[in-house]
């Protein structure tokens, strides 16, 4: 990681919790326009929203759902950590949302991920306790997140912690029902509300006396839950994490790590290849091409030229129409062939892209011309 900082001219000092993750200053260089952030080399992360992903325990192999995914900072962690094994379901209801988190995964050169735009319910009644790790980055009222943007005191005066609790309810319960004995599952907001947090970690442990809490490494700026906030508070939710602006260097966040009992089943693979696409070899067998681009070789095949100007063909139609037009190519598109073939992790394809980026050295003025990311104190990058 330290390599790629040094690469990288605007990562500055790193962030506490996380070995790979670098703040920068945002009145510099223009990081959302960079070749390195195209060829997937880095994803552009708030400092907390780290956490979850750090917490959750994957091993290779293991079968993960990330079950409120979009936009797919969390996603792509996950599928660093499997390391091209086992399977990722990265899950979102919003379909649109669900096309940008497809997106970022292929950026990121994932060849062992699948994408759903489904309800917890669907997944839990198609695929009972199947997976080894689970992820909920539960919506909430925002409140960790009104020093960095103001409108969301808007959204809380239209929907509060008494709107989500139920929601965030009902997506716990579901999660349980996906997650195999001897599982792990991180629930992660963005909010300090103790009905949100402390209180729905509470209530569900009374539903479920078969889950634990789990002890997660303290790093600094990590502060303990806070079990004296609600009525019945047990002591065990000081293992939670909060993380509160004025100690630490990121918004409010709360996550916990929670531990299923019973003894792991040993990695089959069954019948349910048929609904989920995971064969025995670990590889997408189904056709999921159109709504996830991953056919069964594993390779990216449907083409995001509209968005990223990544399509599956050699030659960009758009780029060349761009060209011709004697105008700068749209947003998000590369002057430059990207050779999509890879080893089965997309590091060909990375290091293809780069080379050819920094041949073009007169690319960056060229990349994504158009709005630009907004001005904050401090903003994060998390290398890859």
């Amino acid at each position: 990681m330290t390599e790629f900082a040094e690469l990288c001219p605007f990562a500055s000092e790193p962030v506490a919790w996380e070995p790979k993750g670098f703040y920068y200053d945002s009145t510099g260089a223009a990081v959302s326009k960079h070749p390195y952030y195209y060829a997937g080399l880095y994803y552009i992360q708030e400092p907390s929203a780290m956490i979850p992903a750090k917490l959750l325990p994957v091993e290779k192999g293991d079968r993960v759902l990330d079950l409120c995914a979009a936009p797919g900072g969390k996603a792509t962690e996950l599928a660093s950590k499997l390391d091209g094994s086992g399977i990722l379901v990265a899950n979102d209801i919003s379909v649109s949302r669900a096309m940008a988190l497809a997106k970022n995964l292929q950026v990121a050169g994932t060849t062992n991920a699948v994408v759903t735009a489904e309800t917890p319910e669907k997944l839990a009644d198609t695929l009972p306790e199947f997976f080894d790790k689970v992820l909920i980055d539960a919506p909430c009222s925002g409140e960790g997140m009104f020093r960095r943007d103001p409108s969301m005191v808007k959204s809380w005066l239209a929907h509060g912690p008494e709107y989500y609790v139920p929601i965030q309810t009902q997506i716990l319960e579901q999660a349980y029902r996906l997650l195999a004995a001897g599982g792990d599952m991180v629930y992660s907001t963005c909010t300090f509300s103790p009905l949100e947090n402390e209180g729905m970690i509470q209530s569900f442990l009374d539903r479920h006396p078969d889950m634990t809490i789990c002890d997660v490494e303290r790093c600094p700026g990590y502060s303990e839950g806070m079990p004296e906030w609600i009525d019945g508070g047990d002591e065990s939710l000081r293992k939670c994490v909060r993380i509160f602006p004025h100690r630490a260097g990121g918004e409010g966040h709360f996550a916990v790590l929670l531990h299923k009992a019973g003894d792991p089943d040993e990695k089959r693979m069954t019948s349910l290849a048929e609904e989920t696409g995971v064969g025995a070899d670990g590889k997408c067998i189904t056709s999921f091409a159109e709504e996830t681009g991953v056919g069964a070789d594993g390779k990216c095949i449907i083409s995001f030229a509209d968005e990223t100007g990544n399509g599956a063909r050699e030659e960009n139609t758009l780029l060349r129409k761009a060209k011709a037009e004697r105008r700068n190519p749209p947003a998000g598109m590369m002057d430059a062939t990207v050779d999509w073939e890879t080893d089965g992790r997309g590091r060909r394809s990375r290091k293809a892209f780069l080379n050819r980026c920094l041949r073009q050295h007169h690319l960056q003025k060229r990349i994504c011309p158009g709005k630009r990311t907004p001005t904050l104190s401090k903003h994060c990058i998390r290398m890859r």
